[in-house]
């Protein structure tokens, strides 16, 4: 049910989104340090949208990676320590 409303969410503002640019056709300009250029607003609001999910999506997994490793370590030293205890047990 939570991926399917997630879907619903994604879809209602990718139409949005859809809908948006296609109502404003206006054309900015963009300056970057050395040089500048024209671009229409949808297509310039689109590609800072994809730049923003890609850095969100790339850090989001970084942390969550990180966190993997991080668990993996414990858990064999976790075993290893069982280990330790079982043999001084016997």
């Amino acid at each position: 049910m939570k991926l399917f409303l997630t879907v619903v969410v994604i879809v209602l503002l990718v139409v949005l989104g859809l809908s948006f640019g296609a109502q404003n056709d206006t054309q900015v300009t963009v300056n970057y340090l050395i040089a500048q250029d024209t671009f229409s607003l949808p297509s310039v609001i689109a590609v800072v949208l994809v730049l923003g999910f890609v850095l969100g999506w790339a850090t989001t997994a970084a942390g969550y990676f990180a966190q993997r490793w991080k668990y993996a370590q414990l858990l064999r030293k976790n075993r290893k320590l069982q280990r330790q205890i079982d043999s001084a047990d016997s």
